[in-house]
Order: structure tokens, then C-alpha cells, then sequence
């Protein structure tokens, strides 16, 4: 038997993908975490309690938020940024976590511009100045105008002064009688010698054969003359014989509703950039310059109009764009840029689009910057990776920055980026799982800092329904199984009034009643003995269980008599639904399960909260007694209780209050709790002897390194704090576990508090 000591001084790799486990080879295994759940890590390399949630607002029933909701940011300027929240027809304001007001104002929240909740997920947008462009697919682009005030804001569809065309269908004809042009070149009159010339001809080409000339016709003045642009010139101003041109027809507007909509936009160069229609899915289009609304192709001026479609030997949709280093195009089924030097400016003339990678970007997420490049979702939602120009290769690489951390990724749905606003900070990558799950990176990529944990909210929930109660046997089970191996089961004993029996380890007994058939009461009386669990009144039959300290662990529940005990299996109850950033201020759309009903919350992260949900009461909302109100969306709920640094005791809303234990006379927070973990990778020591991955090992001691901290657990059990202060330096713990084949630590807390740990130093016994 063998003593070693290591040191972990950072946890700058964040929580390594299982997958991971034996690669004791890499350098980021010594840096990583196996679990990072509601931390964040921060660049220097200690890890501390995510921030808490502020409540902002419930977003209104009839807004129909269960159908599809969307938050965007609208930046007008240095001092005056907002968040929209995109409902079903509605549009709200909200600035300074707060709501402003919404569009149309007086109440009437609904627009004249209707976007159906079911557009809101493949909505894209991009913003200059006091306009927001917004496109899909299948909508008419529209704009949102913020006006002389806050609550001055409209929405509009755009009206275009030019509409691209394009010959979907294509024909010819061949008029018997001459036509002779004005000029060879620009923009000229055309003069029939008889009344050809009809309003169709607008927007149709008038071309002469072995291509001696094309002109586009934009206007019609009479039968006999049209004005129009060249675009192949002609060879003279003589006049050209029938049968030596074609009229060319089937051209129509690119964009309408049988052809669809662009699905993307952004600004570049002064240009107005959209790309991908249904019928042109990889066809890009520029505006003229800082004429964003026209689509001119004019005489192909450097500062007309702009028209380039993909050429590659697969249909690459366009469904990103990005205005950075160059203008990038992501596609379904890869990655494109527009070179060009920094002298020159996109052109008709001159555009070229290259291909460089061909992974293909995630539909519906927006593709957003950081220092080294522009960071996008890979079409399989499996990786996030980064495009930036390489100056060895002359073209741009993607690569992979989350492939230690890809269990993470589990059908992303929304992505936001909050950039550093020091030299303390690094940037802060978000990105929503369809599982309600919130996975957060840490980036400071001059430093090599990718370290990505997973943030959660609220309980984990389940359901019981009883059938049959008076008719379960003896001996039926309800079993309830933690992925760390912890099992409770509930048991039925016989019919009868009296009270079951006492519990037996993590055994507990339920006793049915035969005059109790319609109600589960009896079941639920046997699941509040349960410290683990809260239950809520059935409803007729049902019992609503959920996970005292919600957690991370897979919790899943069995019975053995699914006719008369049906469960639904434990869900999240609470879920994030969107993300988006203003400036600094990062904002979520929650789905929460409040008192026995669904509802959507608009929150946003705090450094000052450790709760979600929370309300911080202080200055002029300071109470100044124990009767707290004003928590109205918490109505029901056990929530945590912070005043002037200190726990209280837990507390049930009632009619929108509470009553503190004892009045404040700095601060109160209110909201629910959340929980921390933190699990060190199995121990791995580099010896001599080679490595101890096989052997069995015990951490005999443990010697945390922390700043600023208030509470923290380790292996379930409390540090040492003094109430209502701040730790800073080392705490110790002796002995820690006992012999196995991993050797891994578990931080957590028991009430939340602020917590930052920075290192941690292990004694470990090595056996055989």
C-alpha cells in the first residue's frame, strides 16, 4: 500500500463526456470535472453556484406561450438595449427586466403583422440602427420599428422598391416586326415598329440571338416602346430584323407565397443579405448599397444589386448568415464565405462564394460570434463548432470545440452568446435543449478555456394514478431507483384502517382502504413519510411526486401492478424554453410547474440571486415587518428564504406571502432552490509504477481551496461556516471515503448560498 498526493487547480475543461473516462493520456482530464450541474466555471479556473434566476414576468395565458415562444435582442444603442419576446401574434418590450409595453399598444398586444407561434422556431432576423428585419420561409419579410420612445414601436410587412425576378418556367416568341434599341449600352428605349408590347413584358428580357445583345425590360410606355437595362450589349443602334430576337417570358418575382420567402438576413458592407427561398434554396441576394429595401440589379453597377447562387454538386440550402471577418453562408449541408480583400467591396462584378467546410449548420439557431471566429450548431445538434479563417490554409476550418463535451448536446433549440465586459470574464456560450436542460460554456479561447456545465431548474417530477385502490394485493410495489444505485420502494400491506407499518430501511408500507376507491390519499400519506419526495393533494386519483432536492440523477419509477398503479416516469418539471442576451443581461423564457398548473415565466440570471424565480426585496421594497407579499407567482410553492446573508426557514406561499422569521433590515430573496453538484473524475495519480486507474484507492483527505464562500458540502456532508459571513481560504475533511476503484469527490450544498471553488488538494491511499 501506497500514499500519493495530487492537486487539481482548475476545472477549466469543465464536465468531460463519459466517453472520456480511461483518457488519463490528455491534459484536460487532470482539468476536467465528471459532473458540472448549476455551476459555472470561470476562466481563472474555480468553479462557483451558477447565478440565480430574477423573476421579470408571466407571460399572459392568452399569449398561448405553450405553443412556441422566442426571445430576440434589440440593441438601439449604447445606453438603450431591449429584449423582445415573440409569442403567438404578440410581441412584448422588456427593458431593464422589465416590461415596456407591448406592440400596438393600449393593451392590444396582437399585431397587424401576425407571425403564428409555429414560425417562431425558424425565425430569423438582423438589425441596423432602429430597425429589426425579420424573415421566414413562409412570411412576407416584415420590419419593427422602435420609434421617438419606449413604447413607440410598429410592425409592418416590407415594402420592397425592387423585387428580384427569375424564370422558373421560361418562354419564347418570336414578333414579326423589327426592334431597334436607343443605346448600345445602359439603360436604353426600345421602339418596336408595330404594337408588341404588352404590361406583361415588365420584368421579361428582350435578347438577340447569338448573343448580341440582352436587355431587361422595366418599364412599359407604350405598345411600340418600353424602357429598359442592358445586360449584354448590343452590337449596334440599327435596328434589329424579326427573327434575329426573342422575347423572353415566364420571369416572376423570386419572393412570394407559391415561391416562398427568404429564411435568412443580415447586414454586411451596407447591404441588406438574404438567401434561401424554397424554390432558390441556395441563391444568395444583396440589397444595393444602403438602399436596403431595393433588390435592383440596375446595369450591375458596383452599387446595384447583388444575385449569386451556390454552385456545388449537392442543394445547399441556405439557412445562416453571418456578417464577420467575411460574409459567411451556412447551409444544411456546409459552410461558405464570400472573399474578398479589405479594399475591396463586394461587387456584382467580382462575388465569388467559396466552399470550405462541409459539416452544415442547425436550422432554426443562429449562428453567433466570438473573438476567434463564429460558432454555429452542427446539422446533427451533436457539436458546436467554431468557423474561423486560417492563415496557413487561406480558407476557413470548423472546428469541434465541445467533443469532450458532446453529452451534453441534446437536440439544441436555441443558442445565445454573452461577451466578456472585462478582463476578468470570459464570454459565456448558452444553448437550450429540447429536454428543457441549459448548457453553459465558459470561453476564453486565447487561453485555451472551453469548460461547458449543465444547468437545470426545478424539480424532477412524476405521476401516479390509482385505478383500483381497494383491490391492490399485498406485497405490490412502487420502486423508486436513482442512476447512483439508491433504491426506495413503497409497499402495499393488507385492506384495512389502520395505520401501515413503520418503515423498514428504505422500505415503506402503504395500507389500502376499501372504502377509499376513488382517491389515492392513503398513497399519498405514505409518500410524505418520505424525506425525499413532496407530494401534492391528489386529484381524484393521482398523486403529483416530486424530488425534494432536484438533481441530475436519473430517478425512474416501477411498479409491479401497472393495472391498478400506472406511473408516468420522473420529467423536469420546470424546463428553460429560449435564451437571448442583451448586452449583458441574459434572458429566459421558463416553463414552471406552479401549484399543480403549467406556466411561462420570462426570467433572468443575477448575480445577486441564488434562487430561481427569485424577487430581491430591498431599499424601497424592504419590508418592515415579517410579512412579506408580492409573491404571487410563487403562490404555493416551498420556497428559500435569504435575509441579510442568512437562511431562514423554509416557507409556503399563501395568497402571495409569506411570514419571515424576522425582520430584514438589509435584504430578502425569495425563489426556489436549485442544486449544485460538482464530482471530481476517478483519481489518477502519476506514479512511477505506472498508472492506479485498476487499483483500489481511498481519499483519506481532502483540502478544499475557496474564496468567498458560504456553504458547501462534500460527500453530503457540511463544511463549517459562520452564519451570514464569507469564507476565504482552505477547509479540510479526514477521512473521506473508504476503498474502491475510483476515488472521486462530490461537492454540493445544502443551502443556497454562494460558493467558489477554486482547488482542491487529495490524499490517496493506493491498494491492489
Amino acid at each position: 500500500m501506497s500514499r500519493a498526493i495530487t492537486i487539481q487547480t482548475n476545472f477549466t475543461s469543465g464536465e468531460i463526456d463519459p466517453l472520456l473516462a480511461a483518457r488519463t493520456d490528455i491534459g484536460q482530464y487532470y482539468n476536467g470535472l465528471d459532473k458540472a450541474r448549476n455551476v459555472t466555471v470561470q476562466p481563472q479556473g474555480g468553479i462557483e453556484r451558477r447565478q440565480g434566476l430574477q423573476f421579470v414576468k408571466q407571460i399572459d395565458s392568452g399569449a398561448s406561450p405553450e405553443d412556441g415562444t422566442r426571445l430576440i435582442p434589440f440593441e438601439f444603442s449604447t445606453t438603450q438595449s431591449y429584449m423582445l419576446l415573440f409569442t403567438h401574434n404578440r410581441v412584448y418590450i422588456y427593458k431593464n427586466k422589465a416590461l415596456v409595453t407591448n406592440i400596438n399598444g393600449s393593451g392590444n398586444d396582437f399585431l397587424a403583422t401576425s407571425i403564428a407561434s409555429t414560425k417562431l422556431s425558424t425565425l430569423d432576423f438582423a438589425q441596423s440602427f432602429d430597425t429589426l428585419i425579420l424573415v421566414h420561409e413562409d412570411l412576407t419579410p416584415f420590419k419593427l420599428v422602435r420609434g421617438a420612445s419606449d413604447s413607440t414601436w410598429t410592425i409592418s410587412a416590407i415594402s420592397f422598391d425592387h423585387v428580384p425576378f427569375h424564370a422558373f418556367t421560361t418562354s419564347t416568341t418570336e414578333p414579326s416586326t423589327t426592334v431597334t434599341p436607343s443605346a448600345v449600352d445602359g439603360s436604353i428605349t426600345i421602339t418596336a415598329g408595330s404594337s408588341i408590347f404588352d404590361a406583361d413584358d415588365v420584368n421579361q428580357y428582350i435578347e438577340v440571338k447569338d448573343g448580341l445583345g440582352r436587355a431587361r425590360i422595366v418599364k412599359l410606355n407604350s405598345g411600340t416602346v418600353v424602357e429598359a437595362i442592358v445586360e449584354i450589349p448590343f452590337f449596334d443602334t440599327s435596328a434589329i430584323a424579326s427573327g434575329d430576337y426573342v422575347i423572353e417570358s415566364g420571369y416572376e418575382v423570386t419572393w412570394s407565397a407559391t415561391r416562398g420567402f427568404p429564411r435568412t438576413a443580415t447586414f454586411h458592407e451596407g447591404r441588406l443579405y438574404l438567401g434561401g427561398t424554397k424554390s432558390r434554396p441556395n441563391t444568395l441576394f444583396g440589397s444595393r448599397v444602403a438602399r436596403f429595401f431595393d433588390f435592383n440589379p440596375g446595369e450591375g453597377l458596383d452599387d446595384d444589386s447583388i444575385e449569386a447562387t451556390l454552385d456545388t454538386d449537392s442543394v445547399n440550402a441556405i439557412i445562416g448568415l453571418f456578417s464577420g471577418r467575411d460574409l459567411q453562408i451556412f447551409t444544411k449541408g456546409g459552410e461558405f464565405f464570400v472573399p474578398q480583400s479589405s479594399l475591396d467591396p463586394i461587387t456584382p462584378s467580382n462575388i465569388v462564394i467559396n466552399g470550405s467546410t462541409r459539416r452544415g449548420a442547425k436550422e432554426g439557431i443562429k449562428p453567433v460570434g466570438v473573438e476567434s471566429g463564429t460558432l454555429f450548431i452542427q446539422k446533427s445538434g451533436k457539436a458546436v463548432r467554431e468557423f474561423s479563417f486560417s492563415d496557413t490554409e487561406l480558407s476557413y476550418v470548423s472546428a469541434n470545440i465541445s467533443l469532450l463535451s458532446s453529452h451534453l448536446l441534446s437536440t439544441p433549440t436555441d443558442m445565445a452568446l454573452r461577451k466578456a465586459t472585462s478582463t476578468t470574464e470570459g464570454d459565456m456560450l448558452f444553448i437550450v435543449n429540447n429536454d428543457g436542460t441549459l448548457v453553459m460554456y465558459s470561453l476564453l479561447r486565447d487561453q485555451n478555456v472551453i469548460a461547458p456545465s449543465l444547468a437545470s431548474t426545478g424539480p424532477d417530477v412524476a405521476t401516479i394514478t390509482v385505478s383500483d385502490f381497494s383491490n391492490i394485493a399485498v406485497g405490490t410495489e412502487l420502486t423508486f431507483t436513482d442512476n447512483n444505485g439508491t433504491v426506495i420502494t413503497l409497499q402495499s400491506e393488507a385492506v384495512g384502517s389502520s395505520a401501515p407499518s413503520s418503515a423498514s430501511g428504505n422500505t415503506h408500507f402503504f395500507r389500502p382502504n376499501s372504502s377509499n376507491n376513488t382517491t389515492a390519499d392513503n398513497l399519498f400519506t405514505a409518500f410524505g413519510n418520505i424525506s425525499q419526495f413532496v407530494v401534492k393533494n391528489p386529484a381524484a386519483a393521482v398523486v403529483t411526486v416530486k424530488r425534494v432536492v432536484p438533481g441530475d440523477d436519473n430517478l425512474t419509477v416501477t411498479t409491479t401492478d401497472s393495472t391498478r398503479l400506472t406511473v408516468t416516469n420522473f420529467t423536469k418539471s420546470d424546463q428553460f424554453l429560449n435564451v437571448a442576451v442583451d448586452v449583458e443581461t441574459v434572458y429566459c423564457v421558463v416553463k414552471r410547474s406552479i401549484n399543480g398548473s403549467d406556466v411561462y415565466y420570462v426570467e433572468a440570471f443575477n448575480d445577486d440571486n441564488t434562487t430561481d424565480s427569485a424577487i430581491l426585496f430591498s431599499g424601497g421594497t424592504l419590508p418592515g415587518s415579517t410579512s412579506l407579499s408580492g409573491l404571487t407567482h410563487l403562490e404555493g410553492e416551498t420556497v428559500k428564504v435569504i435575509v441579510d446573508d442568512a437562511m431562514q426557514a423554509n416557507k409556503v406561499v399563501s395568497s402571495g406571502a409569506i411570514t419571515l422569521d424576522a425582520v430584514p433590515t438589509s435584504y430578502v430573496e425569495v425563489g426556489l432552490d436549485y442544486t449544485p453538484k460538482v464530482k471530481t473524475l476517478p483519481v489518477e495519480l502519476k506514479l512511477p509504477s505506472g498508472n492506479i486507474m485498476a487499483q483500489k484507492k481511498r481519499i483519506v483527505e481532502a483540502t478544499t481551496n475557496l474564496y468567498l464562500s458560504q456553504n458547501l458540502t462534500l460527500n453530503g456532508n457540511d463544511f463549517s461556516f459562520t452564519a451570514a459571513s464569507f469564507f476565504t481560504g482552505k477547509k479540510r475533511r479526514k477521512p473521506i471515503l473508504g476503498f474502491d476503484r475510483n476515488g472521486q469527490l462530490t461537492f454540493s450544498q445544502s443551502q443556497p448560498l454562494f460558493f467558489n471553488l477554486l482547488g482542491v488538494e487529495y490524499k490517496v491511499s493506493v491498494g491492489q
